[in-house]
């Protein structure tokens, strides 16, 4: 009975001992991923319908893509700062600019029109550890700050939330769209024939400006538009979005005149 209980005891020492070391195991993994500084991912490419080499059309005098380079280097929230591109140019341009980031050539098959987000980040992100956090800056978005960056990581870190989109206030309700179609002649909106603005719900939209996850939710989700995203609100000003020629003017203007974008250096 004795050596019976002395065994007994001894099984019970080693489950415990193996428990305790799992436990540890577990802790120290979520010390690391809470500790790991994130990656900012830049992806920029070189054919563009609307506007020839708009990604590095100067804006201001400055190549339009170092306006992000900048601010994600000024915030100094990342571990590295990736430039992923199909053209040799576009990344000896920024290498030469900003020698302290990570360039990343990828095939032309990835930097189509119709190349998706989800493709071209599935194929970057898949020499990194499963928990590696990484915020993908779209380089059309150049009025973002230093404090946009920090207070978007900080609210993905404490809200829970598997991904995390910048957005900003939409300034028109949406019940007051309309679709056209082969007819001249309107489908008309489903709006009340009382409609008032100041009652209508406030909706919001991405401003395409910080998009957050982790590599494995995104993977798993293939999408940063889930139940489990939590919306960052930033300031009109800020969220203006580069597509054509008199996006452009405009954002040049703003530039200038609320003296946004000045370097970080």
């Amino acid at each position: 009975m004795i050596e019976q209980k002395r065994c007994l005891d001894s099984a019970c020492f080693s489950y415990l001992v193996i428990g305790f070391l799992a436990l540890i195991s577990i802790l120290e993994g979520e010390f690391m991923n809470v500790k790991r500084k994130p990656i900012a991912v830049i992806l920029i490419r070189s054919g563009s319908r609307g506007l020839v080499d708009k990604n590095i059309k100067p804006l201001a005098g400055k190549p339009l893509v170092f306006y992000t380079i900048e601010v994600a280097l000024a915030s100094k929230l990342f571990s590295d700062i990736w430039v992923s591109s199909d053209s040799l140019a576009y990344l000896e341009l920024c290498r030469q600019a900003y020698p302290e980031i990570c360039c990343v050539h990828r095939p032309k098959e990835l930097a189509l029109s119709t190349t998706s987000s989800l493709e071209t980040l599935r194929d970057f992100l898949q020499p990194f550890e499963e928990g590696q956090v990484f915020v993908n800056l779209q380089v059309t978005s150049p009025l973002r700050e230093v404090e946009h960056l920090i207070e978007s990581y900080q609210l993905y870190c404490q809200s829970g939330a598997d991904h995390l989109i910048s957005c900003v206030k939409a300034d028109k309700s949406r019940s007051l769209f309309l679709q056209l179609g082969d007819s001249p002649f309107i489908r008309p909106p489903q709006v009340s024939k009382h409609y008032a603005r100041q009652k209508e719900p406030v909706y919001y939209y991405p401003n395409g400006s910080i998009w957050i996850s982790r590599k494995n939710l995104y993977l798993r989700d293939e999408t940063f538009y889930t139940d489990k995203t939590v919306a960052y609100e930033m300031p009109k000003l800020y969220s203006y979005d580069i597509d054509d020629a008199l996006d452009f003017e405009v954002v040049e203007t703003l530039l200038q005149h609320h003296h946004l974008g000045e370097s970080k250096r």
